[in-house]
């Protein structure tokens, strides 16, 4: 097992190639979600916490990785800026698909929510940061469950403000939910997406364990 180059582009590649080796025999033993939501448990929230900038957080880092990779932090922080659903450089030749967004109470599971609120469109203006904050959240802190059998909806669930300093909670749950092969397109980009930072002295190694 070779030592990885860094866990802002090597790593999150490495969970790509995981995903991409084990989606075939996953789908045979019907564990495909499984196999989702354990790459993006890792392949979002290392990278996200390794790049996002100090001034973004309300407890000090451990590893400082913007200050190692400059250039790819700034465009990491440009990214989240930008509205989630428009048809930017990220998305490349795919559409974002239909995403859902909003309040919930602090029920859970959401089985005892309203059938409504999970019907609800992400607004158009919801920017990355908004959408990326929440699946991070819920995917470090277990506000994860799903809705259908067999599975159609992933629910994504963060219960403090997303205000920058408050960690309060707050009076209803914010969630995203998304059809898990709509996930599976944003998790591909995603990783295509830190493929391209650029990071100095990096090379891909088709070798690497």
């Amino acid at each position: 097992m070779s030592e990885y180059k860094n866990f802002v582009q090597d790593f999150p590649i490495r969970c790509q190639d995981v995903l991409n080796t084990a989606r075939k025999q996953a789908r045979f033993c019907d564990r495909e979600v499984t196999l989702l939501l354990m790459t993006a448990s890792t392949g979002i929230v290392v990278p996200y916490e390794r790049l996002i900038p100090q001034s973004e957080k309300t407890l000090k880092k451990v590893v400082k990785d913007e200050e190692t990779y400059v250039e790819a932090s700034k465009e990491f922080v440009e990214l989240l800026k930008l509205k989630f659903l428009d048809r930017t450089k990220f998305w490349g030749t795919i559409v974002p698909g239909n995403w859902f967004a909003g309040k919930a109470p602090w029920d859970w599971p959401p089985d005892s929510w309203d059938s409504k609120i999970l019907q609800s469109p992400m607004s158009e203006n919801m920017t990355f940061s908004g959408v990326v904050k929440i699946i991070r959240n819920s995917l470090a802190h277990g506000g994860i469950c799903t809705r259908g059998d067999p599975i159609e909806l992933l629910v994504f669930a963060s219960g403090y403000s997303e205000n920058k300093g408050n960690k309060k909670k707050s009076e209803k749950l914010s969630y995203v939910a998304v059809a898990p092969d709509v996930f599976m397109g944003f998790l591909s980009r995603w990783f295509d997406f830190l493929k391209e930072l650029r990071l100095p002295d990096f090379v891909h190694d088709e070798e690497a364990a």
